[in-house]
């Protein structure tokens, strides 16, 4: 791949964009005089004749209120054993440090490193970290979470955990260990520097050059599985849950990523990415960068800019429904307490020893306490819940298993109850898995269409063929879908006017082509979206050859004139007998409709109500659940009436119902406010 993208730009792929690593660490490497030289030359001796009678296990002294251990990577040759020495500081009075992030990985083979005249053992991963940063002439002081913290004291950790964001972010730099060099990443990290400059210079004549290549060969089928910008992206740490906290450091101290003798500033990667990302489409992306692609753009964002910035803890729910990866169920928590709950907030502190049950749930209180708003529990996968764990809690994300939630990352799309919040909660007390909210009920289920989610796109191939996607066509299925819908069920008078409700109800009313919401700017997704169908656009200008593409600007304005029309203007380049760019920009326009449509509807179907709405629901709805709004929502809930002497409900999961997502049925008159009681 990476003679393929020697493009002539001038300049060598292998230039590099940042200081070397030493450089970046010199505050944190400590040269060795010629006495302390000697002391550890003794120290040594006195170590390899303890090995030679039987080593002694290392053992933890106990921890002063606010402090940490600093750990000192003693110098050596490449072939020495390990050596370390350990000290307490005070948290607000530390040296110079650096910190590593990395994955704990396999943990065998276990490796012995000398702590003083004590051994500790360690897994492979972090032998190889520790063999790749020690110096031969200094000693480096670093924070490592399996060092310094004592693993086997769940009080240790509870009280040394909500310490870690700020020790990471307070770190001289991060270094990310990525692991062994397999051989492909000197391409990928040179790769991604091309792509940064790119970004960083705003020169769109590379970019488009960069894209160019990287389509030819696509094209021509020279990309194969395991190429090194795939090998790179499927990288253990990009999936692992805690590398998020960790990356967060501040914008002029950006984390370095080491893999091998190798390294690359994150920032030059994360720039690469948001160059990558906006130039190719997602086929595009997926082909060159693999299906972790994903991961790895949402771990260099977290780069923070300036002082320390806390997100909420729904936001960062979204990150657990990614499918991070952690070992104990309760670092599903923990390891992104960091980027939410600020130093004195009220958020629980972590603790090993409770059942997970009751850690979610707290969590998902406390939230949503702070947050004043239910928007946690749109993130709350519907049918998926553990044993013992409470309907409207958020839990550990099962394998394999990705929810896509109504809400967006910045603000609220919905505003079914209007600007109402959420009203004191209850003191959990003896009531942990009950959560006490206030709303009512607008409507109930009464049906459900297909016992499977409908698939836009097959019906399509089924009814008109791959080929044959068009605007013209799309009316078509979806006019025939609400004609099934509407001959076994009564819908309202306005949903039997218009094929408009259940185009609406599929796309959630989200989609950046629609009129109503052309407005995008600040919606990550729509932005992202815009951008997808811009990189499309751009790749087919290319292959027709025209002469005056579209900006993104007009591009979008067109397609959204397209949609309002119906599809009955023909999109029209400077020539206008160029017919096979109009057909182009006719199929494109309804592939990313039927795409927003699939993504939005997974693992949801179609319903009718008792007052004849379409409904977009979770899989696991039943006849008879009730639709309600609950004070602090943006969107309807739909809960489950249970046996109970409380009269309590369980959490089904969110919903879009077409006519009460912006407050029409939180206005009318006669509603009756009732207490909910979820469990």
């Amino acid at each position: 791949m990476g003679e393929s993208l020697d493009i002539g730009t001038g300049e060598t792929i292998a230039e590099e964009m940042e200081e070397t690593l030493a450089t970046h660490l010199a505050k944190c490497y400590h040269e060795v005089d010629e006495k302390e030289s000697s002391e550890l030359a003794v120290r040594h001796a006195q170590a390899e004749q303890i090995s030679l009678s039987g080593s002694v296990a290392y053992r933890y002294e106990p921890l002063e209120e606010g402090h940490i251990r600093l750990i000192s990577l003693l110098r050596g040759n490449p072939k020495d054993p390990i050596r370390l020495e350990l000290s307490k500081v005070d948290f607000a009075a530390t040296p110079p440090y650096c910190a590593l992030s990395y994955v704990w990985g396999a943990p065998e083979p276990r490796y012995d490193i000398w702590v003083g005249h004590e051994v500790l053992q360690i897994g492979p991963n972090l032998h190889a970290a520790l063999a790749q940063l020690r110096s031969t002439t200094a000693s480096l002081t670093i924070w490592i979470d399996a060092i310094a913290i004592n693993q086997s004291d769940n009080a240790e950790k509870s009280t040394q955990i909500p310490l870690m964001a700020d020790l990471y972010f307070r770190a001289e730099r991060v270094v990310a260990w990525l692991g062994e060099d397999d051989g492909s990443v000197a391409a990928a990290f040179n790769f991604c520097r091309l792509w940064a400059r790119c970004w960083i210079q705003d020169d769109l004549t590379l970019q488009q050059r960069l894209a160019t290549v990287v389509r030819r060969i696509i094209t021509a089928d020279a990309i194969t599985r395991g190429n090194p910008m795939e090998r790179f992206c499927d990288r253990p740490f990009f999936r692992r849950a805690w590398t998020l906290q960790e990356v967060s450091t501040a914008s002029e101290r950006p984390p370095i990523f080491l893999c091998g003798a190798h390294d690359v500033a994150l920032d030059v990667v994360r720039s690469a990415m948001f160059c990558i990302t906006k130039a190719l489409t997602n086929s595009e992306l997926v082909q060159l960068c693999g299906m972790s692609c994903g991961s790895v753009s949402s771990t260099v964002t977290m780069l923070a800019r300036g002082s320390r910035h806390y997100s909420t803890f729904t936001n960062t729910v979204k990150y657990m429904n990614q499918q991070r990866e952690a070992a104990n169920p309760l670092d599903h928590i923990y390891a992104y307490r960091g980027l939410f709950a600020a130093p004195g907030s009220s958020y629980p502190q972590p603790d090993y020893d409770l059942p997970a049950c009751r850690v979610f749930a707290s969590y998902t209180r406390a939230a949503i306490q702070l947050e004043r708003n239910l928007a946690v529990l749109s993130e709350v996968r519907p049918g998926i819940g553990q044993s013992n764990m409470p309907t409207w809690a958020v839990s550990p994300p099962p394998a394999k298993h990705v929810w896509f939630s109504l809400e967006k990352w910045i603000e609220p799309r919905y505003c079914a109850t209007g600007n109402s919040m959420v009203d004191e909660l209850e003191a959990p007390g003896d009531h942990d898995s009950c959560l006490a909210l206030k709303g009512f009920e607008v409507d109930s289920i009464v049906q459900t269409w297909l016992s499977e989610p409908v698939s836009l796109g097959a019906l399509l191939n089924s009814e008109h063929g791959h080929n044959l996607w068009s605007w013209a066509n799309l009316l078509r299925t979806l006019t025939g879908i609400h004609a099934r819908i509407n001959a076994e069920a009564c819908l309202s008078r306005n949903c039997e006017l218009t094929v408009a409700a259940i185009s609406e109800c599929m796309t959630c009313n989200d989609l950046f082509l629609t009129s109503s919401s052309r407005t995008y700017e600040g919606d990550l997704q729509s932005e992202w979206a815009a951008e997808q169908f811009y990189a499309a656009y751009q790749a087919e200008a290319e292959i027709q050859d025209i002469g005056s593409p579209w900006s993104q600007v007009e591009l979008c304005h067109h397609a959204s004139v397209f949609v309002d029309s119906h599809g009955e203007s023909t999109a029209r380049v400077e020539s206008p007998q160029d017919v096979s760019m109009a057909h182009w920009f006719d199929r494109t326009i309804t592939r990313f409709f039927v795409e927003h449509v699939e993504n939005t509807m997974y693992g949801r179907h179609l319903a009718v109500t008792s007052l004849g709405r379409l409904a977009l629901v979770p899989n696991c709805i039943q006849q008879g659940d009730e639709i309600c709004l609950l004070f602090g929502g943006s969107t309807p809930f739909v809960l489950r009436k249970i046996d109970s002497p409380e009269g309590s409900h369980t959490l089904v999961g969110d919903a879009y119902v077409t006519g009460i997502m912006y407050g029409e049925a939180y206005n009318e008159p006669g509603n009756i406010v009732t207490d909910y009681r979820l469990v």
